[in-house]
């Protein structure tokens, strides 16, 4: 396979389906960049939150940029540099756009956990905070398995739908004084919130307080309050959505293993997802054999082996090859570059991301 030309982005989105390797490619990638002298900023939006375990990060510390060695990676541990990584809280997120400490309604707790709701939304907000800092040469996307990708690029649509114009005409008048039209000049004591609430709106706590109780619906009322009166990097991160679709800004790797499962799901999945890329898009196959197979030595006849039990490594080693040919195959059908990434056989995460590292030095 020949050389491929992968410029560096200010933006690197690993995404693909679960189970490929697609966090530890990620990490390795931002190994291989920081090796290069990069600035590098490694963030996972994944809920699953594996790179806590490749990277040795305590939950206590999600939502709070951590400086990671190079001493923790085989290879390199006599470079002395370090890449940034961040495990992506939503909470904190919205805590950093209330500029708050604690956010105190009930409603937005619970949006802000893990597969709350807000998760993608508040994703793409993170990135762009960390674009705009200008600290990073690349930021290193490290996103959620499948359908969960497929909803962070959908999410400024979400964004779009939730500020929509008429939505916006009555959260315009959210907190504001309510002024008699009998007596101008009184000063205002009631707002929109509560005369709605001491009218008409009685029925229906009423009614909503049998199933959800009157304090939540009060809750969600502020909590889109709140969200609206907050909403300018809600809106602002509409324009990142714009950048990931240009060729200069941002790089895709698409990560498959060579299972024939997961090469399936991940054309289905580039075909959800070829709106947004060009030809800055990669495939990376993972956990690749065919080093391992070449290596393979079966002893030949007049050993040990015996006849019966030798065909059947042979037949066996055949097959692999086989497997491994189709892959290939249809990675040159489907994908102008891919790049093929060898099963690494060791349980130590240091010692798997550093040996991954390698194939980047080679494209």
């Amino acid at each position: 396979m020949s050389k491929q030309n992968i410029l560096i982005k200010r933006l690197e989105i690993f995404c693909g389906t679960g189970g490929v390797g697609k966090t530890t490619l990620a990490t390795s990638r931002a190994l291989f960049l920081g090796s290069q002298g990069k600035k590098v900023l490694l963030i996972t939006i994944d809920p699953a939150k594996r790179l806590k375990q490749i990277l040795n990060i305590k939950d206590q510390n999600a939502g709070k940029i951590e400086n990671i060695s190079s001493s923790l990676f085989t290879g390199f541990e006599a470079n002395h540099f370090n890449i940034s990584a961040l495990l992506m809280s939503p909470k904190e997120t919205l805590r950093k756009i209330l500029n708050t400490d604690t956010i105190d309604n009930n409603v937005l707790n619970i949006l802000t956990r893990p597969h709350g709701g807000m998760n993608e939304i508040l994703s793409l907000i993170e990135v762009k905070f960390h674009i705009e800092s200008g600290k990073y040469d690349t930021i290193i996307l490290d996103t959620p398995p499948g359908k969960h990708f497929i909803d962070f690029l959908q999410s400024s649509r979400k964004i779009s739908d939730f500020f929509d114009s008429s939505f916006i005409e009555i959260f315009k008048f959210l907190g504001k004084p309510i002024i008699s039209p009998k007596d101008p000049a009184k000063k205002p004591t009631k707002r929109l919130l509560g005369k709605l609430i001491s009218t008409g709106i009685k029925k229906l706590l009423k009614y909503l307080d049998q199933v959800t109780g009157e304090k939540f619906v009060q809750d969600f009322i502020e909590a889109v309050s709140i969200l609206y009166q907050n909403k300018d990097p809600f809106v602002d991160a509409l324009e990142l959505e714009k950048q990931l679709r240009t060729f200069e800004f941002c790089n895709w790797f698409l990560v498959t293993s060579v299972e024939q499962s997961k090469l399936k799901e991940a054309a289905e999945f580039q075909s959800h997802t070829e709106t947004f890329h060009k030809s800055n898009f990669f495939f990376l196959i993972n956990k690749s054999l065919e080093n391992h197979i070449k290596e393979w030595d079966i002893p030949s006849t007049g050993s040990s082996l015996e006849k019966e039990s030798r065909e059947k490594l042979i037949s066996l080693k055949k097959s692999m090859i086989s497997k491994e040919e189709k892959t290939i195959k249809f990675a040159k059908s489907q994908f102008s570059q891919f790049i093929i990434f060898p099963e690494i056989i060791d349980a130590n995460p240091g010692k798997h991301v550093g040996d991954l590292s390698k194939t980047w030095k080679n494209n």
